[in-house]
């Protein structure tokens, strides 16, 4: 018995979501089934080629009459289909998996398929560039991702399966406090919070147990209003993990290094839930990092919002203001409009003078 050839497109090659098929118009106007088969024959094996881009493996048929004939546009009427089975399926060979293959639908699948693949790892570098970046700026090594052919071979790996999990330290020495943050530990690794509780620092070296059912401003489902404005690192710690996810780290010396300086800067700023729901929602929105690095891209968006806000307005135009208004920008850089001086001219005298106090021009 002879070996049936291997299927001619992957088994997860998938382009549902193709809408369409690429049509080598010459090849096919020079092949043998546009004059050797009849018209009824070449529109059943066209059908054909159209319903094997949609399957799955892409290029692939099942090899069943019923099947075909539904396939073919004859529905149920199979006898139909017989008739023009023969000249329909020129082309099409069954492969080790049972199934039909035609050669040339599926060398354009496979070209798609290629196509597809290189969209999604094209996106995943993208986004363990950004990583990197990220990694760099906290002093981890950097990811190196597989070559395209690489990535393929291995299974096409998802980010998660890239990105290596970092070892906490668990060595004999103990990892200096940052600067800013007491030691109060007493040169041990801080202890663990009693079941229940919830370790709180200030910020400021203070450490003492707070019963997590006794969060302030906490509604009767449990979250945070939109009012409340925390006052302790740890509040914020448990806002970033009970509505996002986030493993914020807040009793470790890493989270003495990283979140910490956050919350605090939260606190002093008397920032309430509701902004930091906004600011988070706009976070989101502007990055696909991972969640892990939520905190520090919130950050910059309220840093951002603040420049915004405390950015002076701009000053009108010098030829819209009133007579009286003119004359004070002008008292402004010691100037007054000289008698019969013309409005553009004391204009023009003006605009100098801010230039000079601006160093756009020499005095």
């Amino acid at each position: 018995m002879v070996d049936l050839p291997e299927p001619l497109t992957p088994a997860d090659c998938d382009l549902r979501d193709f809408q369409f098929m690429p049509l080598d118009v010459v090849r096919l106007r020079d092949s043998d089934i546009a004059v050797m088969v009849t018209g009824e024959e070449f529109r059943s094996a066209v059908m054909l080629w159209c319903a094997a881009w949609h399957q799955v493996p892409a290029g692939s048929l099942p090899n069943d009459d019923r099947s075909l004939a539904s396939l073919a546009g004859y529905g149920r009427a199979v006898g139909e289909w017989l008739k023009v089975k023969d000249g329909a399926l020129r082309g099409w060979a069954e492969c080790s998996d049972g199934r039909l293959y035609h050669a040339v639908v599926c060398e354009k699948a496979r070209e798609s398929w290629d196509s597809k693949l290189q969209h999604a790892y094209d996106k995943l570098v993208d986004r363990l560039r950004k990583l990197n970046k990220k990694r760099e700026e906290t002093g981890l090594p950097s990811i190196v991702w597989p070559t395209f052919d690489e990535w393929k071979t291995m299974g096409r790996p998802l980010e998660s399966k890239l990105v290596p999990v970092e070892k906490k330290q668990v060595s004999g020495g103990t990892p200096k406090p940052s600067a800013g943050f007491e030691d109060d530990s007493g040169g041990n690794p801080p202890e663990k919070a009693l079941k229940g509780q919830v370790r709180e620092g200030t910020g400021k070296g203070e450490v003492k147990t707070l019963s997590s059912s006794k969060v302030s401003g906490t509604s009767r489902e449990g979250a945070l209003d939109d009012a409340h404005v925390p006052t302790t690192a740890v509040e914020w710690a448990k806002f970033f993990d009970a509505e996002h996810g986030v493993q914020t780290d807040t009793y470790t010396v890493k989270g003495r290094e990283k979140f910490w300086p956050l919350a605090q800067g939260w606190i002093d700023a008397g920032l309430s839930i509701g902004k930091m729901r906004a600011a988070v929602a706009k976070a989101k929105a502007d990055t696909d990092e991972p969640i892990m690095y939520l905190p520090a891209y919130v950050n910059q968006v309220l840093i951002n919002a603040q420049a915004r806000a405390t950015k002076p307005p701009k000053a009108a135009p010098l030829h819209s203001m009133d007579d009286n208004a003119l004359n004070a920008e002008g008292r402004k850089h010691g100037l007054e409009a000289r008698p019969g001086e013309e409005r553009h001219a004391f204009i023009g005298r003006i605009q100098t003078a801010q230039a000079i106090a601006q160093g756009r021009v020499a005095a």
